[in-house]
């Protein structure tokens, strides 16, 4: 039960977020429950504060969303299945650089 007032903060964050937005206005909902989710689960698991919800920009979350597009797409070459080749290609780089970037934290 002690995780229930983190997922509450996180969820009451969200709902701060869509009350600041203009009457009438559209919303992508994937992407506020992402963050929220992102938001919960990295107070809950790491005790990571990101204020992935509050903040434009965040390195982070970019970092995520990176290693996430970069591992769909090692999975659909099959040149990039192997790990020495994968490491050596500039995917690799990318994937290494982005996942030192998580680790930081």
């Amino acid at each position: 039960k002690p995780y229930v007032r983190l997922f509450s903060e996180s969820t009451n964050v969200m709902l701060k977020n869509w009350e600041a937005l203009d009457a009438g206005s559209t919303i992508d909902v994937f992407h506020h429950m992402s963050l929220m989710t992102l938001d919960s689960m990295l107070k809950c698991a790491l005790s990571q504060q990101t204020d992935c919800q509050t903040r434009k920009t965040n390195d982070y979350i970019a970092a995520v969303y990176d290693l996430s597009d970069l591992t769909v797409e090692r999975g659909r070459s099959l040149t990039h299945r192997s790990d020495l080749i994968f490491a050596l290609s500039s995917l690799g780089r990318k994937y290494r650089k982005a996942c030192n970037l998580v680790h930081e934290r």
